[in-house]
């Protein structure tokens, strides 16, 4: 879910893990946009852990259960160029055309942390 400032994109330290992972997390605008996210985000994953996108190795979205508007998704990618295919899938792009409508602050809203596995 990488569409946001070219300082979020930097990729992390190749020091401490063999895969390229990274945290996103976002906030619904409000119930009905936190329910399409989730529509669009199991569609995203389905995908993304198919024999279709075999770069991807874990895609996790979850609901913040202290507020079911809050999102976070742990991804972890074989490399930085498996994290450039997954964005550019179809139920990718879906998600990332509607998120100015569904996330609070649109696209901007969308923060990413890289993290290293151990």
């Amino acid at each position: 879910m990488v569409w946001v400032t070219a300082a979020a994109r930097q990729p992390p330290s190749p020091t401490h893990t063999m895969v390229f992972a990274l945290v996103a997390s976002f906030r619904a605008v409000d119930a009905a946009a936190a329910e399409r996210i989730v529509d669009l985000l199991g569609k995203v994953r389905n995908f993304a852990l198919s024999a279709d996108e075999p770069g991807t190795l874990v895609y996790n979205p979850a609901r913040k259960a202290a507020d079911s508007l809050d999102f976070v998704v742990y991804e972890e990618y074989v490399d930085q160029a498996a994290l450039g295919a997954h964005v550019t899938s179809t139920q990718f792009k879906t998600l990332e055309g509607e998120a100015d409508k569904l996330f609070v602050g649109g696209k901007e809203g969308l923060k990413i942390e890289y993290v290293n596995r151990f």
